[in-house]
């Protein structure tokens, strides 16, 4: 199973949305993918056997679609030098115009299978945000340019006609129907102007009431596939739907969680003639029935628009817990992909997180039904928990359950069970213990900079430091714990990066910076003077990642072993004498940009994600047999 990040949305801006002419496939831009900077769009060609895409160094891509491994058959400069905001195809596939901010020029139109110039178009004295081909003959086409202008060019070759100056503001997308007889310019000023295909002349506004169609900048538009209706979103928090020959309102959408930021409406797509997909300025997108005399949701999807950087699963709930790094917290149905955002308070509404800064970790307490959070808010954060529900786990935070941390935390780790014990460790050098939300025990002075932490029963937890070692501590007693660590475990090579116990507790997994892994086994006990020995059982052997190691996890059984690092992979390891090799699967890129948590689903299911932000489950059974 591979779960996709969720659109790239800019407050202020419109994000593109894309549909293959004759596939159910939606294509939009997120993150960088397979480009050396972000994407800002993709772009099906009419034949449906290609994608243009542009990002923010000014770089066009054509990739081949309709080939398995989706080549890379083009890459050309767009616009000068700077970012490309938009392209669109001729209705032959056989040329792409784009437009951006370049430097002389922010607008070209070049041939997909060569990237020869066919001339750049002038006429903006500002960045060119949005374009569109006309889709038959006469070919025309628009540009739509932060300086308040839409512009309309014959060709090809193409040469300026005249500009169109009805808007005050920003035109933020500009769009033909699908037959070509007409065009849409959407603006900041709240406008929407209806244009000749063929002349670029202005037929009309759409008009609510003789008033402007939106209260608030309107950032997309579409027509649907028969050109009779039109589909715009707003900053207002709203998708309409209009008659275009009438110019009359049919269809209000409203979005009111409060107000918040996140509800601004910043794409809109036809999925169908009556199935629309918007988007969210939190990255929600919206599918909703539109079909005349009746206007209903029929699903939201949600996901990360950035890198997760914690996940917690409840295997006996069939549910897993993700973390972003700008705050965001998900619940998951594991069998069918499906996510909810948590709810409760929202201390950042653009994207509705649920902490106000990085979420650093992420502790099941209480049977899976609390969750625990941290993050760089120096927040402690609770959730509560519903699994059974129809539709996939789901929870909201508790507004009164915050605790305020004694600095920025590293990450926490929680006893498991039926257990309310997590642990946390703070910068600079502080661990402290929380037991049913309440402060346990608090070692101020650590021996070490904390930069990793794991976490046995009630009993014990080890934390990992940069100066390479794993201080273990009984939490049996508080005064034991305060008196120091009962086993230093000294070896890595390189700063502690990601520590795990497996399930029985008879082996410490220790990763580092040097991209090793240490295996560490509990030998003896002295009692009377409090300290433990612990024996290497695999040390300058796993060895195989290329760089950091960044998180381990035991399958439940403890026979396995995975590991991720920053070099993308994901390994799969065993201390079974009965196997023939101790790494017995590898997972190569899984992420790009790096692994930064996995756990296992199953002892046969691993769960995965990196700054990618893409969420993968792994059949590690069929990987070990091959």
């Amino acid at each position: 199973m591979i779960i996709g990040p969720q659109p790239t949305t800019v407050r202020g801006a419109a994000t593109h949305l894309g549909k293959h002419p004759t596939q159910p496939k939606v294509i939009y831009p997120s993150g960088k993918g397979g480009l050396d900077e972000y994407a800002h769009f993709g772009e099906f060609s009419p034949n449906g056997c290609w994608v243009a895409s542009g990002d923010a160094s000014g770089k066009v891509r054509i990739w081949s679609y309709d080939n398995p491994e989706h080549v890379l058959k083009l890459e050309v400069q767009g616009v000068g030098g700077g970012e490309v905001k938009d392209l669109d195809w001729d209705p032959e596939s056989q040329r792409v115009v784009a437009v951006g901010e370049g430097q002389g020029t922010n607008a070209k139109v070049f041939m997909r299978d060569t990237g020869t110039s066919l001339g750049e178009l002038n006429g903006h004295g500002k960045r060119v945000i949005s374009t569109a081909y006309r889709p038959c003959r006469p070919f025309r086409l628009v540009t739509a340019s932060e300086d308040t202008r839409s512009v309309f060019y014959h060709g090809p070759p193409f040469r300026l006609e005249h500009s169109n100056t009805e808007h005050t503001n920003w035109v933020n997308t500009v769009r033909f129907s699908p037959d070509g007889a007409l065009f849409a310019t959407a603006s900041s000023d709240r406008r929407v102007v209806l244009y000749a295909g063929a002349t670029g002349h202005p037929v009309g506004d759409l008009d609510k009431d003789g008033q402007c169609p939106h209260a608030g900048s309107v950032y997309s538009l579409a027509f649907n596939p028969d050109g009779s209706r039109l589909a715009t979103a707003s900053a207002d928090k709203t998708i309409k739907v209009w008659a275009t020959g009438s110019r009359e309102m049919e269809v209000e959408l409203p979005f009111s969680r409060e107000n918040e930021l996140g509800e601004m409406q910043t794409g809109v797509l036809w999925l169908g003639p009556s199935a629309l997909l918007s988007l969210s300025l939190s990255g929600d997108l919206n599918v909703f029935d539109v079909s005349p005399g009746q206007a209903a949701r029929r699903n939201t999807l949600q996901g990360h628009q950035v890198s997760v950087t914690s996940l917690a699963v409840d295997r006996d709930g069939g549910a897993f817990y993700t973390a972003s790094y700008d705050g965001v917290v998900l619940a998951w149905e594991a069998r069918t992909g499906s996510a909810r955002r948590l709810g409760g308070p929202v201390p950042r509404t653009v994207n509705l997180a649920n902490h106000a800064g990085k979420v650093t970790g992420l502790a099941l307490v209480r049977g899976g039904r609390r969750l625990r959070s941290v993050g760089f808010d120096d927040r402690l954060r609770t959730a509560r928990l519903e699994v059974a529900g129809e539709g996939g786990p789901t929870g909201a935070y508790e507004g009164g359950a915050e605790v305020v941390l004694p600095g920025q935390p590293v990450t926490i780790a929680g006893a498991g069970g039926a257990s309310d014990l997590v642990a946390v460790i703070c910068q600079p050098a502080v661990l402290v213990v929380y037991r049913d939300g309440a402060l346990a025990l608090t070692i101020e002075k650590l021996p070490c900079t904390p930069s990793a932490l794991a976490m046995f029963g009630e009993d014990e937890v080890a934390v990992g430091g940069e100066d390479c070692k794993v201080y273990v501590y009984a939490l049996g007693e508080a005064e034991s714990a305060s008196k120091g660590a009962k086993a230093v475990l000294g070896g890595p090579r390189g700063a502690v990066s990601a520590l795990a116990y497996s399930p029985g507790g008879g082996y410490l997994a220790v990763g580092d910076s040097n991209r090793e892994i240490t295996i560490f086994e509990r030998s003896t006990v002295d009692m009377e003077k409090g300290r433990e020995e612990w024996d290497r059982k695999v040390s300058g052997q796993w060895v195989h990642h290329t760089s950091r190691i960044t998180a381990l996890a035991w399958s439940p059984s403890g026979r396995y072993l995975a590991s991720g690092s920053s070099d993308t992979h994901i390994m799969v390891w065993s201390l079974d004498g009965s196997l023939p090799r101790s790494r017995v699967a590898t997972f190569e890129s899984a992420h790009k940009d790096g692994v930064t948590v996995l756990d296992w689903l199953t002892e046969s299911d691993l769960i995965s994600s990196g700054n990618d932000a893409v969420i993968c489950v792994w059949d590690v059974a069929s990987a070990t047999r091959a």
